[in-house]
């Protein structure tokens, strides 16, 4: 049985994959980037699999659930209520990291970090708030 994977799973490895510093070097020889296309292959598969195991209505609940969420951030920004803004994106990030498939995915995409041997996935946008936190969500920049 061929499990689906949830359109924001693929769309996260196709960043991934676009991101990727290799092809963008013109010194590799033909064979050093076909060593890197099949390791990244190897690594998407991976990222496949950890997702695997994850519900896609979990999946697609936290996604409606952040983008909501996103949207009433960002209207407190314009509206220039930047504490209450604040406020509200430390606890949701709080919340958001609590659940489980949360939690699935952020591991899956650190192993995926991890054998893609650097940084490609950007974090998310409130997930690195905190109370104590020099950064402020109204200042992040749009993606």
């Amino acid at each position: 049985m061929t499990q689906k994977i949830p359109t924001s799973v693929f769309s996260l490895v196709i960043l991934a994959v676009s991101a990727a510093p290799a092809f963008a070097q013109t010194s590799l020889n033909q064979a050093d980037m076909q060593a890197e296309m099949q390791q990244m292959m190897a690594a998407m598969q991976a990222m496949q699999q950890c997702m695997a195991g994850l519900d896609e209505n979990s999946l697609q609940r936290l996604e409606a659930r952040g983008d909501r969420m996103d949207g009433e951030i960002r209207a407190l920004c314009a509206a220039g209520k930047r504490d209450e803004a604040q406020r509200k994106a430390v606890a949701f990030s709080a919340e958001f990291m609590s659940d489980p498939a949360a939690r699935t995915m952020q591991a899956c995409a650190e192993r995926l970090a991890e054998q893609m041997e650097s940084q490609m996935i950007p974090s998310m946008r409130f997930m690195d708030l905190d109370d104590e936190s020099d950064t402020h969500v109204c200042d992040e920049s749009e993606n």
